[in-house]
């Protein structure tokens, strides 16, 4: 009977483990993607980031190039003017300026708001795509990040007062940049909703298999110290998973190194809170431990002393 319990117990630890290894990632990438001020304000820490800026920037010069210095046209003089280039610039010049222009400016501190308010409506149209499934327009056109306020202030900074963005009319959806594509929207709809689902059976599952934990335990201090350990070792593999992430994904989806580090800024950003989640997480089970090993070790000795006295 001793053993079938002692099983049991093992089987519910093992439980309360992965349950927990679960709850903690699901907690975090809840808080992470489906608070709109949460997501919004990560993702503008992550969009400053020099890296993922410079990226941005570059993205966004291409098109304004395409539109200011048509391929096979020589620079037209207004937009050396407007630039500061010498004469004979070519298109690549135009392009490194313009790159250098709105990196500048998606740093300038003003822009964050403005950032922030674009992201927070980003976030409500992906969460109106996962809530109402694939059929509606959003999932067939993917997420995009409305950065048209950012050509705005760059043509008032270059060419204030002038008709256009250097004597080129502006297209709608011009600073329209594409972050998620439909197939991956999809995905991520998919993971969400599931995360949604879970959002409070997880949790309550851990404080279940916890309680069985104690219930089946022989000696319940023990059994806290073995619970604490379990919550030392998911803080430890999280902050471990979080902190390796940039550099195996760098590993595992090698490409240009200007994507490269955005993509590492990128995982930076994102992981950050689940490394202090993590750490919290970790250091409660840690004191559990403590406690657990020191409570039972004097309730061991204070039995062995009722012992002695006992039978001496």
């Amino acid at each position: 009977m001793g053993v079938i319990r002692s099983l049991f117990m093992a089987i519910a630890l093992l439980g309360f483990l992965v349950l927990a290894l679960l709850a903690n990632l699901g907690v975090w990438a809840l808080g992470t993607f489906v608070d709109s001020k949460a997501f919004a304000a990560t993702t503008t820490q992550i969009i400053t980031q020099p890296e993922v800026r410079s990226l941005l920037a570059e993205r966004l010069a291409v098109r304004l190039t395409d539109l200011i210095a048509p391929a096979g046209d020589s620079v037209p003089s207004v937009v050396r003017v407007g630039l500061g280039l010498p004469r004979g610039a070519t298109r690549d010049d135009v392009q490194t300026s313009l790159t250098h222009s709105i990196d500048t400016a998606l740093g300038d501190p003003g822009m964050v708001t403005v950032q922030q308010s674009a992201l927070e409506g980003l976030h409500r149209t992906l969460m109106d795509v996962i809530s109402t499934g694939s059929r509606t327009s959003g999932a067939d056109t993917g997420i995009a990040l409305d950065l048209d306020a950012v050509v705005t202030a760059l043509d008032e900074r270059l060419d204030p007062g002038a008709a256009g963005f250097l004597g080129r009319v502006v297209p709608p959806g011009l600073g329209t940049l594409t972050l998620v594509q439909p197939g991956q929207l999809t995905v991520l709809a998919r993971v969400v909703q599931l995360l949604e689902a879970l959002r409070w059976l997880l949790p309550a599952l851990c404080i279940a298999a916890a309680l069985l934990v104690l219930l089946l335990a022989r000696a319940r201090l023990h059994a806290i110290a073995w619970l604490g350990l379990c919550l030392v070792l998911v803080g430890a593999l999280c902050m471990l998973a979080a902190s390796g992430a940039p550099l195996i994904a760098g590993r595992l989806f090698g490409s240009h190194p200007d994507a490269l580090a955005s993509m590492q800024a990128t995982l930076d950003g994102l992981t950050a809170t689940l490394i202090t989640q993590s750490a919290v997480l970790a250091g409660l089970g840690l004191a559990m431990l403590v406690v657990g090993i020191t409570a039972g070790m004097v309730t061991g000795r204070a039995d062995d002393r009722d012992r002695s006295d006992r039978y001496g």
